[in-house]
């Protein structure tokens, strides 16, 4: 009976040695857990963060439309440009018409001025 009150004791302390490694590495496991909560709770601010900015972000639709009313703006200057230049054409045209009459005009205006000369002196 001592034999076996022997080896009950024997078993007892190996099972409390296995307790007491049970406990530290509960210990270990449980520090682990905090540390992985922490880390866990930096990377969702880190999300969070990452996931307002890209809600700044403008969508296509809001692109799309910026897009068109600048391509609607270029069209309008571009429309505007084009009539300005067809009204400096036409005023070019008819200070070209206005030299060429001016040219053409003078000297006969001076030959007649001339003949008018003539006649009255003589």
């Amino acid at each position: 009976m001592e034999s076996r009150v022997a080896r009950l004791e024997s078993d007892v302390e190996h099972i409390k040695t296995t307790m007491n490694d049970m406990k530290s590495d509960l210990k270990t496991v449980t520090s682990d857990v905090g540390t992985l909560k922490t880390d866990v709770a930096v990377i969702m601010q880190k999300l969070d963060g990452i996931s307002s900015a890209l809600s700044k972000v403008p969508t296509d639709d809001k692109l799309n439309v910026k897009f068109e009313a600048i391509s609607t703006k270029i069209s309008e200057v571009k429309s505007e440009v084009m009539l300005q230049e067809a009204k400096t054409e036409n005023k070019i045209k008819d200070a070209r018409l206005q030299i060429i009459l001016w040219i053409l005009g003078l000297p006969s205006l001076l030959f007649v001025i001339y003949r008018l000369y003539l006649l009255f002196t003589g």
